[in-house]
């Protein structure tokens, strides 16, 4: 079974399907996301996605860059982990259990199932 999942951007809501997962409202000012999205891609070359995950409590976010072909951009662990904790500074009403993903080309975040996510 699907949960609708309720993104709000620009005053317009988003809904799109994902797998069971909680409901989950990311509100965000659409230049901030997308000057976000521009920065990443600038310090990220060729990355067109990036999947932002936790391991589990206590731990720290950890991003990962996947281009056009969900091919995945090797970038160093300290550089991973400062675009996710930017991501996640951006989005402060995510539900972080959970994998997201940021789509660089317009800003938008969603979360996805980890066995969905791109590179997967």
């Amino acid at each position: 079974m699907s949960t609708p999942l309720r993104t709000v951007r620009d005053g317009a809501e988003v809904v799109g399907e994902s797998a069971v997962l909680p409901r989950n409202e990311a509100v965000l000012d659409a230049h901030t996301a997308t000057s976000l999205a521009e920065c990443l891609r600038a310090m990220a070359p060729g990355a067109h996605v990036m999947r932002i995950t936790i391991s589990g409590p206590g731990s720290p976010f950890t991003a990962q860059a996947f281009d056009s072909t969900d091919t995945y951009v090797p970038l160093k662990l300290r550089t991973r982990r400062a675009f996710a904790r930017w991501i996640a500074a951006e989005f402060p009403r995510v539900d972080w259990r959970h994998a997201h993903e940021l789509d660089l080309a317009t800003g938008m975040l969603a979360a996805v199932p980890l066995a969905d996510a791109v590179g997967c």
